[in-house]
């Protein structure tokens, strides 16, 4: 079975939210059990919210997602990518 998730479900797993971490355990399970996970047309246009919100507060958006960390930080983006580096 397919899956679609919005912009609330992946920020809730991020912020601290109390439902973070069920929100968490879905996903792992959909990954675990090699669902496809997809997310709206629009999820891009919300997450770019979140890098104008960044560069407007001077602080930096912190995200998993590689290619938009990379593509963003080209730009000159204040955009970093959370991985086992960063520990």
């Amino acid at each position: 079975m397919a899956v679609v998730v919005d912009a609330n479900l992946l920020v809730v797993m991020v912020s601290g939210d109390a439902r973070g971490p069920m929100a968490s355990e879905h996903v792992e399970a959909w990954i675990t059990t090699e669902e496809e996970i997809h997310g709206p047309e629009l999820l891009p246009y919300e997450l770019a919210a979140y890098i104008a919100l960044a560069k407007q507060l001077g602080a930096v958006l912190w995200t998993l997602d590689g290619p938009l960390a990379r593509s963003a930080q080209a730009a000159g983006f204040p955009v970093r990518l959370l991985d086992e580096t960063n520990r």
